[in-house]
């Protein structure tokens, strides 16, 4: 969190942290082609993956409260 309290994610992080060390060590050292290969080659793919899971695990959470509900109605 910020001193804003707005979320931020640890994407934002990862490529904050690569940008400033780069531009610590001069304008010269920050690279469009890390910046695009960052942007695309890790963040799309990561972010694909973890919405794939985040779903899964949800959907056997709401799955498994569902079932136990049906459960308590013939109780």
């Amino acid at each position: 969190m910020l001193g804003l309290v707005l979320p931020i994610s640890a994407t934002h992080t990862l490529v904050g942290g690569v940008m400033g060390v780069r531009f610590s060590r001069g304008l010269n050292r920050v690279i469009s082609e890390t910046v695009e290969e960052i942007i695309w080659v890790i963040t799309i793919p990561v972010g694909a993956t973890l919405s794939i899971f985040y779903t899964w695990i949800l959907t056997k959470i709401l799955s498994y409260i569902l079932v136990i509900q049906d459960m308590k109605a013939y109780i």
